[in-house]
C-alpha cells in the first residue's frame, strides 16, 4: 500500500515538471524560447518545527559595529523625506494622490478584512536592514502596527556573521522567527529574508535556497513550506521570495536558469499540493506594459508597447501564477520604485495561483511611505490573502 502511494507521488511529480516545461517553453524571447534548465542547484537550508533599473543604487550604511546609531539620525530622517517627497513626485505626476487612500495605492489595508489569515508584504531594503540594530527593531515594530505576518525582503545588506546573529536575536525578543539566505557573507549585495510574526513562526517549515555555482546568483532565490500537519491542502503554503536580475533580457541564460529553479519547485509543491496556496513574492526586476507599469513620459494610455524584459513577467505567468496586482487592477498605471533620477517601473511583485487571485477575500496594495526611516528606492507591495493555516484569519465565509 504505501509503495502504491510513493509511485504516485512520483509518478504526480513527473507530470507536473512535464506540464510545467510545456508551458514555459510556450513563451518566446527575441530570439529564442525560454526553456527549462535540465540541472537543478538546490541545499535545503534548515527545517523548523515548532540607466540602472531596479537594484539598489546606493548601498546605505554598513557594518557590524552599532555605535555609529546616533551619527546617522538625521541623515535616516533627511533620507526618509527624500523618500516620501520621491513618491509624492510620482503620485502627483499620475494625479493618483487626491481620491485615494492616505496610506495605500490600489486596495486600502488600513482594515484588515475578515477571513485574512495572512497578510504578507515584499520589500526591497536597499541593502539597509542589517545596517543597525535599529533598522531591525524598527522593521519588527513596523510588521506589529502594520499587522503583516510575513515579510519578505530582498537586498536587506551585509549578511556578515555578526549582522546575522543580530537580526535573529531581535526577532526572537519579539517572539519572531526569521529565515534567511545569502550570497556572501562579505559583501552588501545579494540576500534573501523572510520574518514571520508570533503566530506563523509556530507553523514547522521548510527552507530551499537555490545555491548555483555563479556568485552573482546566489542569495536571489529562497523557497519557505509551511504544513501545520493538520491534514488538508489549505494547512500547507508556499512562498518563494525572488530578486531577479537587472536587465534580464540581456542575461537570457542566467535569467533562464533562475526562473527555472522557480518552476521546478512549484510544479514539486503542486505535485502533492495542486490546491494548496503558492506565492511568489519579490522584486522581479521586470515590467511588462511601457504604460501600466511605468511612469515614463510620452507614452499613450492605449499603447501596446512592451518593455523589454518583459519575458519575465510572461514566463512566470505560463507558470499558472497570476499577477495580483494586475488581476485586481488590470487598467492602473503603478509602480513600485521611487526614484527621482531615472525611469521607474512596477518591478516588486505578488504572484498567486489563480484560486487565491480571484477570491472575493484577496486584496493588494503600494504602501506609500518609506518602511524604514533609512529609506529605499522601493515601495512595499502588500497582500492580504484567505489562507487560514495559522489559524490567523477571522470569521470564514
Amino acid at each position: 500500500m504505501n509503495m502504491g502511494i510513493t509511485d504516485e507521488s512520483r509518478k504526480a511529480k513527473e507530470r507536473a515538471r512535464v506540464d510545467t516545461n510545456k508551458y514555459i517553453n510556450k513563451t518566446r524571447t527575441s530570439d529564442k524560447l525560454i526553456t527549462t534548465s535540465t540541472e537543478w542547484e538546490t541545499g535545503r537550508v534548515w527545517g523548523y518545527r515548532g540607466t540602472r533599473v531596479g537594484e539598489a543604487s546606493h548601498p546605505g550604511p554598513q557594518g557590524d559595529y552599532n555605535d555609529h546609531d546616533h551619527e546617522i539620525d538625521e541623515q535616516e530622517e533627511m533620507e526618509a523625506r527624500r523618500q516620501h517627497n520621491a513618491c509624492e513626485t510620482i503620485l502627483e505626476k499620475e494625479g493618483g494622490r487626491r481620491g485615494e487612500h492616505e496610506n495605500w495605492i490600489l486596495d486600502d489595508l488600513d482594515k484588515r478584512g475578515e477571513g485574512i489569515g495572512m497578510r504578507v508584504v515584499g520589500q526591497n531594503f536597499e541593502r539597509k536592514l542589517y545596517a543597525s540594530e535599529k533598522n531591525i527593531v524598527e522593521a519588527v515594530e513596523k510588521m506589529i502596527r502594520l499587522e503583516i505576518d510575513v515579510l519578505v525582503g530582498t537586498e536587506p545588506g551585509k549578511a556578515s556573521r555578526f549582522n546575522v546573529k543580530q537580526v535573529k536575536a531581535v526577532t526572537r525578543r519579539y517572539g519572531f522567527d526569521v529565515k534567511l539566505i545569502k550570497r556572501d557573507g562579505n559583501k552588501n549585495g545579494g540576500g534573501v529574508i523572510m520574518i514571520m510574526n508570533q503566530r506563523w513562526s509556530k507553523i514547522p517549515s521548510v527552507v530551499t535556497e537555490y545555491r548555483p555555482e555563479k556568485a552573482h546568483l546566489r542569495g536571489r532565490l529562497m523557497c519557505l513550506e509551511f504544513d501545520n500537519r493538520q491534514g488538508g491542502q489549505h494547512h500547507k503554503v508556499q512562498i518563494i521570495g525572488a530578486h531577479l536580475l537587472n536587465s534580464a533580457h540581456q542575461e537570457m541564460q542566467d535569467t533562464k536558469k533562475l526562473l527555472s529553479w522557480i518552476v521546478q519547485r512549484k510544479a514539486d509543491f503542486n505535485a502533492e499540493n495542486d490546491r494548496a496556496p503558492t506565492i511568489l513574492i519579490g522584486d522581479l526586476n521586470a515590467a511588462e506594459s511601457s504604460y501600466l507599469d511605468t511612469d515614463r513620459e510620452g507614452v499613450e494610455h492605449d499603447s501596446v508597447l512592451l518593455e523589454p524584459d518583459s519575458i519575465v513577467i510572461e514566463t512566470i505567468k505560463s507558470m499558472r501564477y497570476e499577477d495580483l496586482i494586475r488581476t485586481r487592477f488590470p487598467d492602473k498605471r503603478v509602480v513600485t520604485r521611487a526614484a527621482t533620477h531615472q525611469t521607474n517601473r512596477l518591478l516588486d511583485r505578488v504572484m498567486v495561483n489563480k484560486q487565491l487571485a480571484n477570491h472575493m477575500q484577496t486584496r493588494v496594495g503600494v504602501y506609500r511611505h518609506s518602511f524604514l526611516k533609512a529609506g529605499s528606492d522601493h515601495m512595499m507591495v502588500v497582500a492580504d490573502l484567505p489562507i487560514d493555516t495559522a489559524g490567523a484569519a477571522g470569521k470564514q465565509n
